[in-house]
């Protein structure tokens, strides 16, 4: 006989037996699930990533080596940046999470600081650029200008003998801290610059004719807007001829470029002097919006994207912005003249009859040859969710609108009568419209 404990019922006792009997089974489950999750794992985990995962374990585990004292450690993020430096090509990259947030809002045209440009690999303190709308491009620095010292407002005056000094210098700012940075330009004596760290939105796009001087600007965070600019128009020009710089494929580059094309319409000009030196590129649908302004036909391909699994994408335009007023482009390039400035050149080349490879003007490079950069590759960025770094990798090749050729590696090359040296491209396009 069944002993009963005192005072429960028989219908009492069996719900808790049936309780405790789910209550096991459940554990059993979770622990079979877990357990066969574990070497379900093991067994589909590809052999690359356990040896991956088995080489930094041993290294976190076993590596010694000190630096001033103390045993060097290795964070994910320099694991992963030592694969995409050693195995990857030089348009790939690792973003960490304040970096790749950091990376979206400059893409946006929201920058912070004093918006100089340099080159990755330079040491020296030439500028490689201004960025439009910064404080160092309101005071009117330039591209090719050195940047010798800087000052705070109650400090001491410090020298840079390379980049690194003087991004260091910059750096140490704090917002809204003011400065004065010394430069020289040429052969001229050192000029002075007053300048405030601060924000700031990008603008892509200036405008020069012979007697008028655009560009986009702002205050703080306000869009930039185009405005007339009192002095520095390129007096040299034609008459019926406008010269406009894109230095970027991001943000409002679009709807800056059509604005100045319109002013250029309206000012009577119909021949364009089109400056890609130095822009490197960006979006590509920043890229197929401007195309549209130079392609007549609605839906034109652009782009033609080939990607390693063999699948294809094509970068048309949508609407066609065509401006007919434009009877000859003559478009200035360098060796930084790249990526969407390389596609844009190829589409303009295609598609315009105002544009032929005899009015393509290129820079000779330091070894002396007069070709843009040769890229023409894309890459894709791949965010990881709830942590939000990313990694950028390329993925695809691109071909011009003939869907055959392309520029990789190569990059177009300047026909003998278009050849310039550095920094005289304008003049040599100024003979040539």
């Amino acid at each position: 006989m069944e002993q009963l404990n005192k005072g429960e019922s028989p219908q009492k006792t069996n719900n808790l037996k049936k309780k405790i009997f789910i209550g096991i089974a459940t554990a059993l489950i979770v622990a079979i699930s877990f357990t066969l999750g574990f070497f379900t794992k093991i067994w589909t985990t590809p052999e690359k990533e356990k040896t991956v995962a088995w080489v930094v374990s041993m290294i976190d585990g076993h590596y010694y080596s000190e630096e001033d004292g103390k045993v060097k450690e290795f964070t994910a993020e320099d694991y992963v940046q030592a694969i995409v430096d050693t195995l990857l090509d030089r348009y790939s990259d690792y973003y960490t999470t304040d970096e790749y947030s950091d990376l979206l809002q400059t893409n946006k045209g929201n920058n912070f600081g004093f918006g100089v440009k340099f080159l990755k690999s330079q040491t020296d303190t030439t500028l490689y650029g201004v960025v439009g709308n910064s404080p160092v491009d309101k005071a009117g620095l330039m591209e090719g200008d050195k940047i010798t010292a800087g000052k705070t407002e109650n400090g001491e005056r410090i020298n840079f003998s390379s980049k690194a000094e003087l991004l260091a210098f910059t750096d140490s700012i704090l917002e809204n801290q003011t400065i004065t940075l010394y430069y020289t330009r040429g052969e001229s004596a050192e000029k002075s610059a007053v300048v405030t760290k601060s924000v700031f939105v990008t603008s892509y796009v200036k405008y020069y004719d012979k007697t008028t001087t655009g560009g986009f600007y702002s205050q703080g965070k306000d869009e930039p807007t185009f405005s007339m600019l009192p002095s520095n128009s390129m007096s040299s020009l034609p008459q019926d001829t406008a010269y406009i710089s894109l230095s970027e494929f991001h943000g409002s580059a679009f709807s800056q470029m059509k604005r100045a094309l319109e002013f250029m319409k309206s000012q009577g000009k119909t021949k364009l002097i089109f400056d890609l030196k130095n822009n490197g590129g960006g979006n590509m649908n920043v890229l197929c919006d401007i195309a549209s302004l130079f392609v007549k036909e609605d839906n034109s391909l652009i782009a033609y994207a080939k990607y390693k699994d063999g699948d294809s994408k094509e970068f048309r335009i949508g609407k066609s912005n065509y401006f007919d007023n434009i009877s000859k482009i003559v478009v200035l390039a360098n060796g930084n003249t790249a990526s969407a400035s390389e596609c844009l050149i190829g589409a303009i080349k295609y598609y315009n009859s105002a544009f032929s490879y005899d009015n393509l003007i290129i820079e000779k490079n330091s070894s002396g040859i007069a070709k843009t950069y040769g890229k023409g590759v894309m890459q894709t960025t791949y965010s990881r969710f709830g942590v939000e770094d990313a990694i950028k990798v390329t993925t695809a090749i691109i071909y011009q609108p003939d869907k055959t050729t392309t520029i990789n590696g190569v990059g177009f090359i300047a026909k003998d009568s278009c050849v310039a040296e550095v920094n005289n491209a304008l003049s040599k396009a100024i003979s040539i419209i």
